[in-house]
C-alpha cells in the first residue's frame, strides 16, 4: 500500500530586520506538540523575542499581531527586555488585547465571613467536611489571629481551625475557567476545599494529619500588611474542586512556638471566567496573567500552514516581521544564532525556545516524492517508480518500513511490488543545503 504525503518545498523570502530595531521575533513555533509545555500544562504555540541591542526595551505598549490590516491585535504588557535576553510568549489565544480584564470573580476575599475554633483541643475529623455541623463556632470577618494590628477578628491561639462556606450558582460555574486560592499566613497552614486537600506551608507531608497542638516547621511572617503582592495556588481543571450549591474552605493555621507574637490567616479564592464579565483582580493578588514575571499569551493563534506576524513598538513603528510559510509539527521557523548572524529565516529541527537558535537550521525542504502507481491493492504485481518535480534529485528508499537516509539505496529503475503479501515502500528525496523531503509511504 502507498499513501502520498504531501509536503511543498518551503523557500520563502525573508524580510530584513529593521535596521533600528534591537527588538526581534528570533523563533516561531506553530505546531507545537509536546516540545514545552505553558502553566496549564497545554503544548501552545509560541513566539520568541530578542533584544540584540546593549541597552534595556520596555516592552510596554508593544504589539503583535498575525494581521497586517490589525497591527496591534496583541499589546504587551510593562516587560523590560535586558540586552541579549529573550522573551518566549505563548500564542495560545487564551490572552486578550488587555494584559488584565474586569473577568474576576471573588468567592472569598478579606472581610468574607467564616466560622473558626480556637485549637486547643482537637475539633472533630469531620471538620473541614462540607456536612460538618459549625453552628457551635464563633463567626467573624476574615482575617483571624493577633498581632501586627493585620487582623480583622483576633484570636488569641496558636492554632486556629476556620470554615469559610459559600454557595455557588451553577449557571456562573459553567463559565469559570480558571481558580486560585491565595494565603497570607504566619507561620503554617494546611487548606482543604470540600475536604480535600489543596496546599499547604511548613507542616509536615502533604496528607499527613497535624495535631492541634503541633506547631509550625519554619518561620514565615504575613505578606499582605508588608505591601508584597500574593503568590497564587492555581486549582486546575474547576470542575475537580467546585461543585454547584455550598462549598466550603477549610483551613487549619499554626503558630510557630507558644512564645510567638503574632499569628496571621486571610484566605481568597477566585474564579475567572473567560469572557470579561466580572470584576477587576484585587491588586494585591497575583495572578498568572498580571505579573511581568509571569507567562504571557497572546490572543491569537499561529497557522501551521504559515502566515505573517508583525512586532511594532509602543508608537505603533513596525520594527521586525517575519512571513513564515507552513511549519511542521515540533519544528521550528527563525533566524539562526550561530554566527555569522544575518536576516535568514530557517527551518529548525530542534527548536531552542527561550535559547539561543544554535542548533542546525536549514531553509526549506527537498520536494515531495510521487509514486506510480499510487498506494493501493492490485490483483496482479506492479513496478513502482518513485519521481519529483526536479529529476536531477536523487531518491532513495526503504523495504523495512524505517525512514529513508542517504545509506539507502538509491532509486534508479521501477521497483517489482509482488502479490505476495504486503509490499512496504518508503522513498523521500534529497536535496543538497535542505532538509529530506517528505516520506512517500
Amino acid at each position: 500500500m502507498f499513501q502520498q504525503l504531501a509536503l511543498p518545498l518551503l523557500v520563502l523570502p525573508a524580510l530584513a530586520l529593521s535596521p533600528s530595531a534591537q527588538v526581534s521575533i528570533r523563533e516561531v513555533c506553530p505546531s507545537n506538540v509536546d516540545i514545552i509545555h505553558d502553566e496549564d500544562g497545554n503544548s501552545s504555540d509560541w513566539i520568541e523575542l530578542w533584544n540584540q541591542g546593549t541597552n534595556p526595551v520596555d516592552l510596554n505598549g508593544w504589539h503583535l499581531s498575525d494581521d497586517a490590516t490589525e497591527p496591534q491585535k496583541w499589546t504587551l504588557p510593562s516587560q523590560t527586555l535586558d540586552p541579549d535576553a529573550r522573551l518566549m510568549l505563548w500564542a495560545s489565544g487564551k490572552g486578550s488585547n488587555t494584559p488584565v480584564t474586569p473577568r474576576y470573580h471573588a468567592l472569598i476575599t478579606q472581610g468574607s465571613i467564616a466560622t473558626y475554633f480556637p485549637g486547643a483541643t482537637e475539633p472533630p475529623a469531620t471538620w473541614r467536611s462540607v456536612a460538618f455541623d459549625d453552628s457551635a463556632w464563633s463567626a467573624g470577618p476574615s482575617g483571624f489571629g493577633y498581632g501586627d494590628s493585620d487582623d480583622a477578628t483576633t484570636v488569641l491561639a496558636d492554632t486556629i481551625y476556620i470554615r469559610h462556606a459559600f454557595k455557588l450558582e451553577p449557571k456562573l460555574a459553567r463559565y469559570f475557567d480558571g481558580l486560585y486560592l491565595h494565603v497570607d499566613y504566619d507561620d503554617g497552614f494546611v487548606a482543604y476545599l470540600n475536604g480535600a486537600e489543596l496546599t499547604r506551608a511548613n507542616l509536615g507531608a502533604p496528607g499527613t494529619h497535624i495535631p492541634a497542638t503541633s506547631f509550625a516547621t519554619a518561620d514565615h511572617e504575613a505578606e499582605l500588611y508588608q505591601g508584597i503582592q500574593l503568590p497564587a495556588t492555581t486549582l486546575a481543571p474547576v470542575s475537580t474542586f467546585l461543585r454547584p450549591g455550598t462549598n466550603v474552605l477549610a483551613i487549619q493555621v499554626h503558630n510557630i512556638s507558644a512564645s510567638s507574637s503574632d499569628l496571621s490567616l486571610s484566605a481568597f479564592l477566585t474564579a475567572t471566567t473567560a469572557a470579561p464579565m466580572g470584576e477587576l483582580p484585587n491588586p494585591a493578588l497575583r495572578f498568572k496573567n498580571s505579573g511581568t514575571d509571569l507567562p504571557l499569551h497572546t490572543n491569537f493563534r499561529l497557522s501551521a500552514e504559515g502566515e505573517e506576524l508583525l512586532l511594532s513598538d509602543a508608537s505603533g513603528q513596525v520594527v521586525d516581521q517575519i512571513t513564515f510559510p507552513r511549519v511542521y509539527a515540533n519544528t521550528s521557523f527563525g533566524r539562526s544564532d550561530t554566527p555569522p548572524l544575518g536576516p535568514e529565516l530557517l527551518h529548525f529541527l530542534d527548536p531552542t525556545p527561550n535559547a539561543p537558535n544554535t542548533t542546525e537550521g536549514r531553509p526549506g525542504y527537498a520536494p515531495a516524492v510521487s509514486a506510480s502507481p499510487e498506494g493501493g491493492h492490485s490483483p496482479t504485481g506492479v513496478n513502482v517508480s518513485f519521481s519529483t518535480t526536479d529529476p536531477s534529485l536523487d531518491i532513495r528508499y526503504t523495504r523495512d518500513c524505517s525512514e529513508p537516509d542517504t545509506s539507502d539505496p538509491l532509486f534508479t529503475t521501477p521497483i517489482p511490488a509482488t502479490t505476495q503479501g504486503a509490499t512496504i515502500l518508503r522513498a523521500r528525496a534529497f536535496e543538497t543545503g535542505l532538509w529530506p523531503g517528505p516520506i512517500c509511504t
